[in-house]
């Protein structure tokens, strides 16, 4: 049987992973193709035009930030419009 601590840690890699992939659907909208990646350790990342963004955080409180440490906005329903509006302004064009 496996551990609460494994139980709680799969459940933090599955939200991390559809918080990427309710913003990659938002840039897909926007006509910027990205792609989601899974890479060791089940971490996920999403690939937006040669950048990549991360989901971080912890206990139902997530960001979206760049590889170079830039918070874009937190990971939630709400927010997900200005990490869209803050990537396409400030990176994509």
């Amino acid at each position: 049987m496996p551990s609460t601590v494994t139980l709680h840690a799969d459940q933090e890699v599955e939200t991390r992973r559809q918080r990427l992939t309710l913003l990659g659907y938002a840039l897909q909208q926007h006509g910027h193709p990205a792609r989601l990646v899974r890479q060791r350790h089940d971490r996920w990342i999403l690939r937006v035009h040669g950048h990549t963004v991360f989901c971080g955080g912890a206990d139902g409180v997530y960001a979206y930030i760049t590889r170079r440490g830039v918070i874009l906005a937190p990971a939630d329903g709400d927010h997900v419009a200005s990490a869209v509006h803050r990537l396409l302004d400030g990176h994509l064009r």
